[in-house]
């Protein structure tokens, strides 16, 4: 006969007993089976746990630990010894998982290094120094090679350079090779297969003169072995639309640059007035002190009549005296 708690236990477990212990945390971590616990019966055992290396799924990824195999690098080229292979989680400094160097005392020496003619197996592929480089051999002694005579080999003949310098287009002239000068002779001296290259060193820098006084628009420069149409290879032009406006042009009295100098009004003016320096302040000035601006300024008069700028009381017109003192510059003292 059952008792009344046996029939009670059995009762829930055939009625969803199982969900209801689903929300338990039997082990006291914090997590729940429904809550991602994959051992609930291990308190460090839960999502997002420390994961050992000891072949325990600690965090609930899905994923064990398990030591790797790793291989001493002495020589740090991220290229480990065979046959010196070690088990580690967290390997220690110096050691990599990828073995196959067969050098591991030269970093220049692993599976990843280009093979060099150097008598070994820089590449560890058992063998030495294969796919040797391409040679041709240069006649005219510039440092490039013609692509018809070649070799390949780690020991070229004498007279011959490598191939990945370039290919000389005229191996009979010094001064013809790739990147070499050019000039505006109508000879391929670079050996790009085109003459007279705007590049030329002794091409011509010009500018665009579009009002046609012979000077050009500075920003407009380009260099050429022909002189483009309407170009000038004076580019000082500071105006290049109007044609009374370049370096040395007439100036002006109307507010206005002409001649490029970056000044405006200048007492140089061709309608410049004249006028002479009033000293002393009688509207007279002396015929001696001549000058030409476009605005009288203070202390300057239009007319040089005056026969003594240093007295006020001497100028044409003036009341004569009896003082033996010319005050009316008519040539008399009296």
């Amino acid at each position: 006969m059952r008792t009344p708690f046996l029939f009670a236990l059995a009762l829930m477990t055939a009625t969803g007993c199982k969900a209801q212990l689903d929300d338990s945390d039997w082990d006291g971590d914090g997590f729940t089976l429904e809550d991602g616990d994959c051992n609930d019966d291990d308190a460090t055992v839960y999502p997002g746990a420390d994961e050992a290396c000891d072949g325990v799924d600690a965090n609930c990824d899905g994923a064990v630990s398990q030591p790797q195999g790793y291989y001493p690098d002495v020589d740090q080229d991220g290229f480990g010894e065979d046959g010196a292979v070690q088990g580690y989680c967290d390997p220690p400094d110096g050691w990599v998982s990828v073995s196959g160097d067969c050098n591991d005392g030269d970093a220049a020496v692993n599976p990843d290094a280009d093979e060099v003619c150097d008598s070994q197996d820089n590449d560890c592929d058992d063998v030495v120094d294969e796919d040797p480089p391409e040679w041709w051999y240069d006649s005219d002694t510039d440092g490039y090679g013609d692509a018809s005579l070649f070799e390949s080999t780690c020991d070229p003949d004498t007279g011959y350079v490598l191939a990945e310098a370039g290919e000389d287009c005229d191996d009979d002239d010094p001064d013809i090779y790739p990147g070499a000068p050019e000039l505006c002779d109508d000879v391929d001296q670079d050996c790009d297969k085109e003459t007279r290259d705007d590049e030329s060193i002794d091409a011509t820098l010009s500018y665009t003169d579009t009002d046609t006084d012979g000077f050009g628009d500075p920003d407009t420069a380009v260099s050429s072995c022909d002189l483009p149409k309407g170009n000038v290879v004076d580019g000082t032009d500071c105006d290049d639309a109007d044609l009374g406006i370049y370096p040395g042009a007439p100036e002006y009295c109307d507010g206005v640059d002409h001649d490029c100098d970056k000044l405006i009004n200048e007492d140089q003016s061709l309608d410049a007035l004249v006028v002479w320096s009033d000293t002393d302040g009688d509207e007279f000035g002396d015929p001696l002190a001549e000058s030409t601006m476009c605005v009288i300024a203070e202390g300057f008069v239009g007319n040089g009549d005056d026969c003594d700028d240093t007295d006020g009381t001497s100028y044409p017109g003036a009341d004569e005296l009896c003082d033996g003192i010319d005050h009316d510059c008519d040539g008399d003292g009296n």
